[in-house]
């Protein structure tokens, strides 16, 4: 058994080795992310990135929808559905590589994918069953027979398999 402590005080007993657990080394991904820290402006609108927090020091993944040149500001959609609008110049952050899904559309019907939770802090595996053009957005089945509604501008993924 490990004893966690949570950034609120709190503790726990836990297995490690029967939980799914992520580390966050404070200064390893502050020194890692500084070296990111640039000038971007409105070339990162469409980008999917990740954001060091400092109260927390966790990351959180966000999708830029757009950037105002007045305030310096860019608008962040994060994947649990908040959203905010920050100066990335002060912030610690990095581009996510994903895939590119206008190469997707209908081809990723019935590919394998993993689809981000961030409330439980785990892939979910999944597969895509539809594409709606219009709306862009794929309804896609869940492993355990859940089924749902991906929007990949808002949530993250990884495809596992494209057949």
């Amino acid at each position: 058994m490990h004893e966690i402590l949570y950034h609120d005080g709190e503790t726990e007993k836990l297995n490690l080795e029967k939980e799914t657990w992520h580390v966050v080394l404070k200064d390893a991904l502050k020194s890692e992310l500084e070296l990111i820290k640039k000038k971007y402006g409105d070339k990162l609108v469409g980008s999917h990135i990740q954001i060091l927090w400092p109260n927390d020091h966790m990351l959180y993944y966000g999708y830029v929808e757009s950037y105002d040149a007045a305030t310096k500001k860019h608008k962040i959609l994060y994947i649990d559905g908040e959203n905010g609008e920050l100066d990335l110049d002060m912030e610690f952050w990095q581009v996510i590589k994903r895939p590119n899904m206008k190469q997707y559309g209908d081809n990723l019907v019935g590919s394998k994918i993993k689809v981000w939770w961030p409330q439980e802090f785990s892939f979910f595996e999944a597969e895509v069953e539809s594409f709606d053009a219009e709306n862009k957005e794929y309804q896609i089945a869940y492993a355990d027979g859940e089924e749902g509604t991906l929007n990949p501008n808002s949530q993250l993924l990884q495809v596992i398999k494209n057949d």
